[in-house]
């Protein structure tokens, strides 16, 4: 049997107050006790997952407290968060591993740093685990100090609503999306590009007549024959048809070389997904196109330096139940307005990506 064991909830850490989750026997009293059961072994899946092994609170708190902690650019709490979500080890240790370095760095960081994707595929290919969770940490503060932009994930859920709606073009075939993807990106039309990405998903898996050509000569995928890669190889990672989209011809191959090798690594990223690949990826590649002028004649260096070091952390949180995710959500579903207000907001917003930024809130709230 389980070993059961009483911990306290914090009222200076834990948003509800205690009739609420007492409520929902989630504590048993006003002093915010609550017992729970300790497990002798990992749970198989992360959906069965309650608490996190040291018993300080809710995994799903945890993983959620990561990511908003990162946009927030709260390192301690996010490092803690990815720390108490790690120790699950196994398919949980992957988890977490996978919500950074291939949700986080489109949805949260985007285009705003774009050199962070180098360092989010190094930790995806590093194979000694310490050394990875290592990495991670440090990949982790470089996010929380880092400029940061939400236009990647606001642009997917914007044109998703405009499909439901039926206010975006329907294409018939794959060539008919790529030449409208081509078009959209040469009038810097986001949400034309975004709506043909769509489409040449749909239309991505079926079978070319000839296999395409390798992205790059260090990478050497398996599965080579669908339709989806001719978007990363005539397009997202295409150095002549880059090269028409600059502006500023100021060091232009080294520009190029700059683009082509970020996003390369977002294929890497993206294909690492096998069977479940991410149109977040791919729009995070469109975007470093269409914003190419604002955000590669950027100096990063005082973005990206992280002066303290980094090492595995040994502190612990006193308790974690983010009952204010939950309640969140359900508003989210109710108000667009309260999700703008308290959903994505985000440290240190990218001085060249803010004003677009806000456009796309103001075409959230107004569409």
């Amino acid at each position: 049997m389980n070993k059961t064991k009483t911990i306290i909830y914090n009222k200076d850490t834990d948003n509800p107050s205690y009739k609420d989750i007492i409520d929902e026997k989630i504590v048993k009293n006003e002093l915010g006790e609550v017992n729970i059961c300790i497990p002798k072994e990992i749970p198989k899946s992360i959906q069965d997952v309650t608490y996190v092994l040291s018993g300080r609170g809710l995994y799903r708190g945890w993983i959620s407290n990561l990511q908003k902690s990162i946009r927030r650019g709260k390192i301690k709490d996010a490092i803690q968060s990815a720390y108490e979500c790690l120790q699950f080890d196994g398919p949980f240790f992957s988890h977490v591993i996978n919500r950074v370095c291939k949700v986080i760095i489109s949805e949260d960081i985007g285009c705003a740093n774009p050199y962070l994707v180098h360092e989010a595929i190094s930790v995806l290919k590093t194979e000694d685990k310490k050394e990875k969770e290592t990495k991670l940490y440090k990949l982790i503060t470089k996010m929380c100090n880092g400029y940061k932009s939400r236009i990647v994930d606001h642009s997917l859920h914007l044109v998703k609503r405009r499909i439901k709606d039926n206010k975006e073009k329907v294409y018939t075939s794959f060539e008919e999306a790529l030449d409208d993807l081509k078009q959209g990106i040469l009038v810097r039309n986001i949400y034309r590009c975004v709506n043909a990405l769509f489409s040449l998903v749909s239309f991505g898996n079926e079978t070319c007549k000839e296999q395409v050509r390798m992205i790059d000569k260090d990478i050497k995928p398996k599965r080579m024959n669908k339709k989806i890669y001719i978007v990363w190889n005539t397009i997202l990672c295409n150095k002549e048809f880059i090269e028409s989209l600059c502006k500023n011809k100021n060091n232009l191959l080294t520009k190029l070389n700059d683009i082509v090798k970020i996003n390369v690594s977002l294929f890497e990223i993206w294909y690492s997904n096998v069977g479940n690949e991410s149109i977040l990826n791919l729009i995070h590649a469109l975007c470093n196109l269409l914003l190419i002028n604002e955000i590669f004649d950027f100096d990063y260096s005082s973005s990206t330096t992280v002066d303290t070091p980094v090492d595995t952390p040994v502190w612990i949180m006193s308790a974690s139940y983010d009952k204010h995710v939950r309640r969140w959500k359900t508003e989210q579903r109710n108000s667009l307005e309260f999700f703008l207000q308290y959903g994505v907001k985000l440290d240190k917003l990218h001085p060249n990506l803010s004003i677009i930024d806000e456009e796309l809130y103001v075409r959230l709230l107004t569409n």
